[in-house]
Order: structure tokens, then sequence, then C-alpha cells
């Protein structure tokens, strides 16, 4: 009886695998639907038979989020190229306002990843009991379990790979002309992530750190979204040099890292677009001079 008891534990341990395996394969394949949908099947099996054992495993979640990203940076650069049709009526295969449609759906489609993205996030946090210490950071609703297990929590990779899912939405948004309220909040999202990063790094054994990455990503979101049709919470537009330099400022405020030229770009072009002439010719000149001091050490 005993024996048959650990065959059967082997052969549930067996499935397991069999399941994350398949979602890793799903997800690497593009199938991020087949995916999500396993995943979620894992997870509800897990709290209905109050398991820890039936959960998926952190590379199930990282798979799922990488494959997140990689979507939408194929949309990004589908809305590239219809970007180029319409600004060439030569080489326009449609009309105009069909681009503009089909640019706008992508947009939509690739701020909802984000969500997708940031939800797992959470609930690798939540699980993980992150969420025991710190606030939650889910957008709406409660995780319904209390389930824990310290082997789902987040690292630093999945962490910068959410930031740079709402990067990618509000670089979509400029770039279709499309807004939404969550679009005008994915910089602030972006920056609640980074400076979730920033408190685990006080704790040595949470192993998060943030990267030039994490800065960057929240930089880049700023500047996005500084940039769009309409004019986003708190005045953004004008305010976007303000909240790049800002977030350039702690960069350069964290002694593990080092802001690299890509950063310094960011923040030149960034003021180099304000609208306040003579601030931003000020600031900008000041951070070229720290740029040239910076590259000549």
């Amino acid at each position: 009886r005993a024996l048959s008891s650990t065959s059967t534990s082997s052969a549930d341990a067996g499935a397991l695998g069999d399941m994350d395996q398949q979602i890793i394969s799903r997800a690497e394949a593009g199938d991020i639907a087949k995916a999500e949908e396993m995943l979620n099947q894992m997870q509800a099996d897990a709290i209905s038979k109050n398991s820890t054992d039936h959960l998926p495993d952190i590379d199930s979640y990282t798979a799922l989020i990488n494959a997140i990203i990689d979507e939408q940076k194929r949309l990004i650069l589908e809305i590239e190229k219809e970007n180029d049709e319409i600004k060439s009526d030569e080489n326009a295969t449609m009309p105009n306002e069909h681009c503009a449609e089909s640019n706008e759906q992508g947009a939509v489609t690739i701020m909802a990843l984000a969500e997708k993205a940031h939800d797992l996030l959470v609930q690798m946090e939540d699980i993980s009991g992150v969420s025991d210490h710190y606030s939650s950071m889910r957008l709406s609703g409660n995780i319904p379990t209390e389930l824990r297990h310290p082997s789902l929590q987040p690292t630093s990779h999945e962490y910068d790979s959410v930031i740079s899912a709402f990067a990618n939405a509000t670089t979509a948004a400029r770039d279709s002309h499309y807004t939404s309220h969550l679009i005008k909040n994915a910089p602030f999202i972006s920056q609640r992530w980074l400076q979730r990063m920033e408190t685990l790094a006080f704790d040595p054994h949470s192993g998060v750190r943030p990267t030039v990455d994490s800065y960057f990503h929240v930089m880049e979101a700023y500047a996005a979204g500084g940039t769009t049709h309409t004019v986003a919470p708190n005045n953004t537009r004008c305010n976007a040099p303000v909240l790049v330099q800002s977030v350039f400022d702690k960069l350069e405020q964290n002694t593990n890292i080092r802001p690299t030229a890509r950063e310094y770009r960011m923040v030149l072009k960034s003021w180099c677009g304000s609208s306040k002439k003579k601030e931003a010719a000020y600031k900008a000149m000041g951070m070229w001079m720290a740029m040239q001091k910076q590259f000549r050490e």
C-alpha cells in the first residue's frame, strides 16, 4: 500500500512536470492564449486542492511573461510598418484610415498584453508571499487563495519584463495616436514596479535589484507618454522631461549600477522636445556636459 502511494505521488509529480513543460513549449511557440489557459488551470487545481505541489513552477510564469513581451514587440513592428505606408502614398496598400484603425487596434492589444504581464507578476508576488509584506500591486480584485510558496518569488527579470511591457504600451500608443485611461497611467505603473524593486533591494534575501534596464524602461515610458496626443494625468505632456530626468537622477544615485550612453541620450532627447525652450536648453546643455565628463573618465 505504501509502495502504491509512492508510485501515485511520482506519477502526479511527473504529470505536473509535463504540464509545466507544455506551458513553456506553448509560450515559446507564441501560443499565449493556450499557455495562459494551462497555467490558470494548474493554479485553479492547486487552489481547489489547497496544494502548493500543484502550482505551476516559476519557469512557466517566466516563459509566459517572455512570450507576452515578444508578442508586444512583434505588434510594435507592425505598427511601425503601417506608419511607413501611411507616410508614403506611393507604397500604401490600403487607405490611411484603415492603417490608422489597424494601428489603434494594435495599441489596444499591446496594452492588454501589458496588463496580462502585470497580473502574472502580481500572482507571483501574492503566492510567494511578497504581497504579505508590501502593498499589493493588483489593479483590481483579490487573489482567491491563501496558498503560499516561496519558489514563485519573482526575480529582477520578471520585474524588468513587466516594466518594459508598460513602456511598450506607451510607445505603441504614441506611434498610433491612441489614448485611454490605462495608457495615461502606464508610465506611473511602471514606476511603481521600479519602486517595488528598489524597496526589495533593501532585503538581502529577496535577490531583487533594479538594473539599468529597469530605470531606462521607466524613462522610456514617461518620454513616450509625454508625447501622446492627449494630455496625461497631472499634465504629463509638460512634465515628461522633468519625470524622465527624475528617474535618471535616481539611477545616478544607485551605487550598484551606472547609466550608459543610452540613458543620457534619452534625457537629452526628452529635454530637446520640451516646450519650455529656455529651461530645456539649459538642462540639455548640463546633461551634455555631464555625459562628456562621464565618458572621458
